[in-house]
């Protein structure tokens, strides 16, 4: 077929596209598909072609240009890479140098929505051949655009603009640094004062936010710096629906990176962004509410460090806080307040409205500040903490709420609130009014409980006749209900004891009401019905049997309830999923004692997992099945038969990665569970798990379980592990190997960090497990052979600024073990320095941690007893 063929088809091709019946989408996905596989070249050059050609109707045009960016991109990291390198390497030079022309020259046309198409096209080809040292003409083509403001047309500078913002926002700044001030000059341009065209300071804007990470060097400057602050503020103020968003999203950026920069412009964005709190335009003060939440983010956090130096004798931290809010305090707490006021019966619960923004910065405000916040908070809440006005009567009590963590000592003003709070306000006729009482008081259990001792049954109850409230309020309860039994589960005169009961049935009674779904009123019940269970005090114990039949039952009963439509098979997978949870915490709260009812779960677990369900279901039914291993033990051996297949089932589904990640995990309770007895099925599950962890579609985070699994299997079958050591132990130096060659994790990536944090524990985990389980069949010596390069890895775990706790500590307790099990035999490797050092800097690291302390002082010696 030739490129003439293809474009004589195109105009029907799109016509498929544009009718919208399944039929013909798929006939024009398939013929698409045939095109790229067969004729890239001549099929992106007629896409390029009808882009460009002004005779076509606009919206194909613009069709054509996004189907010619879909070739270029994709979300997956593999198949962006694919694409990527197509258009490198299977792409003709000629061809790329046929269609860059066409796609630039569509960005100067009228048609807005075929120029922004192509626009996006452009700029995809700039991200693939910009850092190949290709396509280097064009950004400074589009600084010149933008800077032409005589010649070149708006609609240009407009489309120039927006390619550009679209390049910075995803290519590394070194690869533009030649560039940088160029760009800058661009958009600043763009954004000036006297450009008087919207859509150029739109696209400006949107250019400005992608670009500041290329214009760091430029706020050093002081001139540089007010040029770029004046064009943002400018912009703050321009009467557009959409410019002063954009601008105050520049501005909030630049107070989290440049925070040392701004005292030269507070007294100017002082003042505007008060009068945006109080001005008309909510989505605007909205902004500049956070601004103010950023500058206190900022604030808190150099606070903290100040604080911490100061009590380590440490010198002072170079970064100081420049104090912004508390120079700001009276008249901020005046219009946060104010805003508080700004509120409607008839609001959307799920909105973030500004009177929403205002609580969540007044809250951060009292962080900052702490005690200094009291004399002007405390004033407005007494003044209109009974007032006759609902919304200044609401606005008091979130005041009281949002700062509750902020002050030191709130012990008397608590004291003398909280009657108040139970007796007027959760009792209150505005439904709004009680719903905010429920939060304040949960604040009051979640942040002072050791202030409202005395009262814990009084809130107990408050709370409990507060659930049979509007779904608002009740839901709001049981949040409150969740903090009070967790701050209280320690307490001697925990009211829990004595209502545990009635709590749990009126939770389940919440979770049944037919609003169930109003304001997530279901999931908070359960929430807050777990937490519940796994605080009980020992006087409930007795509780637990009764409470897990009821829960059982319910479980049988979801599966014969009605489901008529999609929404009913979700409220269905819902309610099994949240049952499921609870049955899981329950077990693990009560243990054998529930071991009675193990058959009748594991008949639910197995039907839910026979039956297609979502996928979060499944990983409720494996977790709860996780909480049936540990509390029945060897005698899960009888659920193996029925069970197995569909652990396996869930050890395959590797694109719904979280339930292939809680299947591996389910494998390792029940090679605990089982001991030797799992030794039929281990050949099954060492293969799947191999299989997974080659497996390049398996999401990565699912992989340092998979490792740590190993060492599961290895500790229950013990010598018996020994058929699987090269192969597994092959994986671990492969692992390893990977880890170590990221270095010190030198990256701000902290995605990855967190990731390679999460193998090395996963490979440390798996050698303990190996170690242990061969050690107890006298097999251990097995290891020794791989000594080295498990020293290799605590070597790397030692010497990297950025690992976690946990990976230190499982380190330590690695290096334990093999002195230990291999005594004289590793002397020369686990005395080294580094290895001494990782030991104390544990133990530095988790302050006075008993566990940690007793497993850091036991490495100690016996490191000591080989030297």
């Amino acid at each position: 077929m030739s490129q003439q063929a293809i474009e004589e088809q195109l105009d029907s091709f799109f016509s498929k596209i544009a009718s919208g019946v399944p039929q013909a989408l798929q006939e024009a996905e398939r013929q698409a598909n045939h095109w790229l596989q067969t004729m890239t070249a001549d099929y992106l050059y007629c896409l390029a072609r009808y882009t460009n050609n002004q005779q076509k109707p606009g919206n194909n045009r613009q069709r054509a240009a996004t189907l010619l960016f879909g070739t270029l991109s994709a979300k997956d990291p593999t198949e962006k890479q694919f694409r990527y390198d197509r258009w490198l390497n299977k792409m003709p030079i000629e061809a790329k140098n046929q269609i860059k022309p066409l796609l630039l020259q569509t960005m100067t046309h009228n048609d807005a929505d075929a120029r922004r198409a192509a626009t996006r096209a452009v700029a995809q080809i700039a991200l693939i051949e910009i850092p190949q040292n290709q396509f280097v003409e064009l950004v400074p083509m589009l600084i010149q655009n933008v800077l032409n403001t005589q010649k070149v047309p708006a609609e240009v500078r407009e489309a120039s603009l927006e390619c550009l913002g679209m390049i910075t926002e995803d290519i590394k700044a070194e690869l533009l640094k030649d560039h940088a001030d160029g760009i800058l000059s661009a958009v600043i341009a763009g954004m000036r004062q006297e450009e008087t065209n919207i859509m150029i300071k739109r696209k400006a804007c949107s250019a400005m936010f992608s670009a500041l990470e290329f214009c760091s060097k430029n706020f050093d400057h002081d001139n540089e710096r007010s040029i770029i602050m004046n064009a943002v503020i400018s912009c703050c103020k321009v009467d557009d629906e959409f410019i002063p968003i954009s601008a105050y999203g520049i501005l909030n950026e630049i107070a989290a990176v440049h925070y040392e920069k701004l005292p030269n412009h507070m007294q100017e964005v002082f003042a505007m962004t008060l009068n945006h709190i109080r001005g008309s335009n909510e989505a605007v003060a909205k902004q500049a509410v956070e601004f103010w939440c950023t500058l206190c983010d900022e604030e808190i956090a150099l606070i903290d460090e100040v604080e911490y130096a100061r009590s380590q004798n440490l010198p002072a931290p170079r970064r100081q806080p420049l104090l912004f809010v508390s120079g700001a305090l009276q008249h901020l707490v005046q219009v946060l307040t104010e805003a508080l006021t700004r509120t409607e019966l008839d609001a959307d619960p799920d909105d973030l409205t500004l009177a929403i923004a205002a609580g969540v910065c007044l809250s951060l405000v009292a962080q900052c500040v702490r005690d200094s916040i009291l004399p002007h908070a405390v004033p407005f809440i007494e003044q209109h903490f009974m007032s006759g006005t609902w919304k200044f009567r609401n606005a008091a009590v979130i005041t009281f709420g949002t700062i509750l963590d902020g002050p030191r000592d709130l012990n008397k003003f608590i004291t003398q609130a909280t009657p108040a709070l139970m007796d007027r306000h959760m009792k209150d006729e505005v439904v709004r009014v009680r719903d905010s009482a429920c939060w304040a008081l949960g604040r009051i259990v979640k942040m002072h409980h050791k202030s409202v001792l005395d009262l814990g049954e009084k809130i107990l109850n408050a709370f409990a006749e507060a659930l049979q409230g509007p779904p608002s309020v009740s839901s709001a309860a049981c949040w409150g209900l969740h903090n009070l039994a967790a701050s209280f589960e320690s307490e001697e005169h925990n009211p829990f004891g004595k209502y545990f009961n009635n709590v749990v049935q009126a939770l389940l009674t919440v979770g049944d009401r037919p609003d169930f779904d109003e304001f997530h009123l279901r999931v908070a019940a359960y929430e807050t019905l777990n937490v519940v269970l796994a605080s009980g005090p020992d006087s409930a114990a007795n509780s637990y049997p009764g409470i897990t039949d009821v829960l059982i039952k319910k479980l049988e009963a979801s599966f014969s309830l009605q489901t008529l439509s999609k929404d009913d098979l979700m409220d269905q997978a819902d309610l099994q999923s949240m049952l499921c949870g609870a049955l899981q915490v329950i077990c693990t709260k009560a243990g054998p004692g529930l071991a009675q009812f193990s058959d009748r779960m594991m008949i639910c677990y197995l039907t839910l997992l026979s039956n297609p369900q979502s996928a979060d279901v499944h990983e409720d039914a494996y977790l709860a099945i996780s909480a049936v291993c540990d509390m029945v033990g060897a005698d899960f051996e009888k659920y193996m038969k029925d069970f197995t297949p569909l652990l396996f089932q869930g050890l395959e589904n590797v694109k719904a990665y979280e339930v292939c990640s809680i299947a591996v995990g389910c494998v390792g309770d029940v090679s605990r569970a089982l001991g030797e007895r799992v030794l039929p099925f281990c050949d099954q599950f060492v293969t799947a798990l191999l299989h997974n962890l080659q497996n390049k579609f398996l999401d990565r985070s699912a992989k340092p379980g998979i490792l740590s699994t190993f060492g599961d299997i290895a500790f229950a079958i013990r010598g018996n592990f020994l058929k699987y050591c090269e192969s597994v132990l092959q994986m671990l130096r492969q692992a390893s190997s990977t880890v170590m060659s990221k270095g010190s994790f030198d990256t701000d990536d902290w995605d990855m960090i967190d990731y390679m944090n999460d193998l090395q524990e996963g490979i440390l985990e798996a050698y303990i497990g190996i170690l242990q389980g061969l050690n107890a069949s006298g097999k251990a010596d097995a290891l020794y052979a791989h000594v080295n390069t498990i020293m290799q890895l605590i070597a790397h775990v030692a010497s990297n600024s950025k690992r976690s706790q946990g990976c230190a500590f499982t380190a330590v307790g690695l290096v334990s073990d093999l002195v230990v099990v291999l005594n004289d035999k590793v002397k020369g490797a686990v005395t080294q320095q580094f290895v001494i050092n990782l030991v104390r800097e544990t133990r530095q690291s988790y302050g006075d941690d008993k566990e940690v302390v007793d497993a850091t002082n036991f490495c100690m010696e016996a490191i000591k007893s080989i030297s």
